[in-house]
């Protein structure tokens, strides 16, 4: 085996590498935010809709255990921080994980009635 050889078995081999790259990204899941909602309170909405959604900052998130869980956000309109709820999500995963910035509707309690994720819309029943 010449040195030329050695380069196109490399190149051939690398080639592989990159196609099993490939195959393995696009066998990915992406999760929708009602997979990480209970169904009997939650449910899928059109996105387009938007009346009452504010944008918030989400800062800080904590487990309140039995699927609720609290969270420091900033309000991004006027930079005013609250405490906002969230119910019947699942114990296992946060539905706002990895989120930081998320249109979201509150109601008078700061629980959190409306997930609008670039899209991907859940509201209460």
């Amino acid at each position: 085996m010449y040195f030329d050889d050695r380069c196109t078995a490399n190149s051939d081999i690398h080639r592989s590498i990159v196609a099993l790259n490939v195959v393995n990204r696009s066998k990915e899941v992406i999760m929708d935010l009602i997979n990480y909602l209970s169904v009997e309170e939650w449910q899928t909405a059109e996105a387009g809709n938007l009346d009452g959604f504010a944008e918030y900052r989400i800062v800080h998130r904590r487990s309140e255990g039995g699927g609720k869980y609290k969270y420091s956000a900033v309000h991004s309109k006027d930079e005013v921080p609250v405490e906002l709820y969230i119910s019947g999500a699942s114990e296992i995963r946060d539905p706002l994980k990895e989120i930081q910035m998320i249109n979201l509707r509150v109601d008078d309690q700061r629980f959190i009635t409306g997930i609008d994720d670039n899209g991907d819309c859940v509201i209460r029943k």
